[in-house]
């Protein structure tokens, strides 16, 4: 039976308009429910708060607060840092660091006369692992003992100083054009018989003095961790008291000063540790390797597996050397931040993001100058999921989580003396397994304590309640 077309359109047209009541009432649901909790909630008092939800499949937002407010985006500055490095780099992107040798390499008496040359290309991925192929390859070539020095050039990018110098915090370690385990060392702490810390790498580079008390409570407890450099090493103080809460956020952890110095000392040892006599001495200098035969590449993962880390650990040095090799290879040599923000500004830009709708201090999020509007984050979300290559490898490298029983991929960010808590990322639905994404910013007063999740955990769980209760 043929069908009136009048009917159809009718058809069609309660077919949009119930399509649409519902998704007002949605919205009604959820502006409710949210204004509710940010008025009743003490928390949110004097709080400039930013929310929005997407829905990914439908393209509109469910529900959005104070969306084109600037506001300070702590490290979910990383999803931005993660869309540019993918948009201008590419996903399978490698970093390369050469090796030279001088020419006159002569396996006679299994002995290397001349010197190692190792060029930092802005890697900040290069761990013990890297440094033991090269010495193994090496010892395949016939080399054990070498009579030169080790000549290390950290040139292709400016050097900075410890963030907060002489503060020596992990999150604050410096990017650099050469780096070794991500700039910084472990500190694993040893309670019993008496309580010290075996630093790791153990490395003639870091020598430490360290008085710390252990507390069974927990309280929020960050020990202090101070810097000096000296001639040819760091020198650490480290005071103060080890709580549960401590053990648990993982702070002990030092940043070095100087990166490069860093890698070559351990290149030293790591040589004597697999059997290469060296005794020469360490050079911090530019290389020129016109007529200097490569000898070896220490070649990175793929890029996304570098986000992957960058994203989960929240890492700064990686942030901030992605955003000084972008604008390396952009604006040349030497990589600045300066280079790398006005990179990322240009890749926002060419992407259609509005250039009102950001000021980029850093790549990493740390700076507390740096304001984004949580629209911003939700079309860069936006472009990240709906780009085919990129889809699953984005929400991947986010954080894992479950709030409310719903499975959520996130970025956090915290500048907890700041009063700065958000979170970013995506929400998976469990009735419909449709994508939300999602941006929750809260700034307060400078000074409140803001710890990782303060202000965002009661939001993000109401968001995913109403999810599930909606049957979004």
């Amino acid at each position: 039976m043929k069908i009136p077309l009048k009917n159809t359109l009718l058809s069609a047209i309660l077919l949009i308009n119930t399509s649409l009541q519902l998704h007002s009432d949605t919205t009604a649901a959820f502006s409710q429910s949210i204004e509710k909790l940010l008025k009743n909630n003490s928390l949110y008092n004097g709080a400039n708060v930013g929310i929005v939800i997407y829905n990914l499949d439908q393209n509109q937002p469910v529900y959005s607060k104070n969306e084109n407010t600037l506001l300070r985006p702590a490290s979910i500055m990383k999803v931005i840092t993660t869309y540019c490095a993918l948009k201008k780099l590419g996903s399978n992107f490698t970093f390369k660091t050469p090796v030279y040798l001088d020419k006159n390499l002569d396996n006679k008496n299994n002995t290397y006369n001349g010197n190692i040359y190792v060029q930092g290309m802005g890697d900040p991925s290069i761990m013990l692992e890297n440094i033991d192929a090269f010495c193994q390859k090496l010892k395949a070539a016939g080399i054990n003992k070498i009579n030169g020095k080790i000549i290390y050039d950290v040139s292709n990018f400016d050097e900075e100083n410890i963030r907060f110098f002489p503060l020596a915090r992990n999150l604050y370690a410096p990017p650099a054009a050469l780096c070794f385990n991500l700039n910084c060392i472990e500190l694993k702490l040893i309670e019993k018989p008496s309580v010290k810390i075996i630093p790791s790498p153990e490395t003639s580079y870091a020598k430490f003095d360290a008085k710390l008390k252990i507390e069974n409570s927990n309280r929020s407890s960050i020990p202090e961790m101070t810097v000096t450099m000296k001639d040819d090493y760091d020198s650490f103080v480290i005071r103060g008291t080890v709580t549960n809460w401590t053990k648990a956020i993982k702070c002990l952890s030092v940043a070095v000063a100087r990166p490069g110095l860093y890698f070559a000392t351990v290149l030293k040892e790591r040589l004597e540790k697999n059997y290469i006599d060296f005794n020469g001495a360490i050079l911090k200098d530019k290389i020129d390797p016109t007529g200097l035969p490569m000898f070896y590449e220490i070649e990175s993962k793929p890029l996304i597996e570098i986000l992957k880390t960058m994203n989960r650990q929240s890492n700064n040095v990686i942030a901030e050397n992605l955003g000084k090799y972008m604008g390396m290879s952009e604006f040349g040599a030497p990589g600045t931040r300066e280079k790398g923000l006005r990179s990322i500004t240009n890749v926002l830009v060419d992407s259609g993001i509005d250039k009102n709708a950001f000021y980029i201090a850093d790549a990493c999020g740390l700076s507390a100058e740096s304001k984004i509007t949580p629209d911003m984050m939700i079309k860069t979300l936006s472009t990240l999921y709906n780009n085919p290559e990129w889809q699953n490898l984005v929400i991947d490298s986010f954080d894992p989580k479950e709030y409310g029983g719903l499975q959520c991929f996130v970025k956090t960010g915290t500048l907890s003396s700041t009063g700065v808590n958000s979170l970013a990322g995506y929400i998976k639905s469990g009735s419909t397994g449709k994508y939300y994404a999602f941006c929750i910013i809260v700034n307060k007063a400078s000074g409140s304590k803001a710890w990782s999740g303060t202000y965002t955990t009661p939001l993000i769980l109401k968001m995913t309640e109403l999810i599930k209760t909606n049957k979004l």
